[in-house]
């Protein structure tokens, strides 16, 4: 992490790479799979406003055990055999924003706003997977580690890699 003063940067990666033999899907050949992932993330205060956010770009991130997929088809992010033992890519890009106001010490507003876009190299019939999410957020302090957070979203799953729509979800709650 990288301090600098009223704000932050926070780099960040990830590597993964493995062999998938031959006789394995009816490969005929050994077959090489490569997942990375880098990124950074921030967030800076300004008084009583803050912004954060993060942006990451990588491929094949479907392939890789644990690493979130989004609201995204996991499937979406995974590469896909091209019928020579070989793989074409899925590049995923990530995006999002949260900027937040506090006006007293006992109330604070922020609203999220992110993307995601799961693109696959140059796969015949193979659309974009995108989505995104929008959201607001109070969080009312009630007492020292007491308090509510009602909040009221939009997911919007947009079209999915066969280009029909995912439809889309409204969606309201509190913690």
């Amino acid at each position: 992490t990288l301090k600098l003063g009223a704000g932050y940067l926070k780099p960040f990666g990830g590597f993964q790479y493995y062999t998938v033999k031959e006789g394995a899907s009816n490969l005929t050949d050994d077959l090489d799979v490569l997942s990375w992932v880098l990124g950074i993330s921030t967030s800076w205060n300004i008084g009583a406003f803050s912004i954060g956010g993060q942006v990451s770009y990588g491929a094949n991130q479907g392939a890789v055990n644990g690493w979130a997929t989004g609201y995204n088809n996991r499937a979406s992010s995974l590469p896909y055999l091209d019928g020579t033992d070989d793989t074409k890519d899925v590049y995923t890009l990530q995006a999002l924003i949260v900027p937040a106001i506090k006006f007293t010490d006992t109330l604070r507003f922020e609203a999220g706003f992110g993307y995601r876009s799961d693109d696959a190299d140059d796969v015949a019939g193979v659309s974009k997977d995108e989505a995104w999410v929008a959201y607001v957020q109070a969080l009312i302090t009630m007492a020292p580690g007491v308090y509510l957070a009602p909040e009221v979203g939009y997911i919007d799953r947009m079209d999915g890699v066969n280009g029909d729509s995912q439809g889309y979800q409204w969606y309201a709650g509190a913690k």
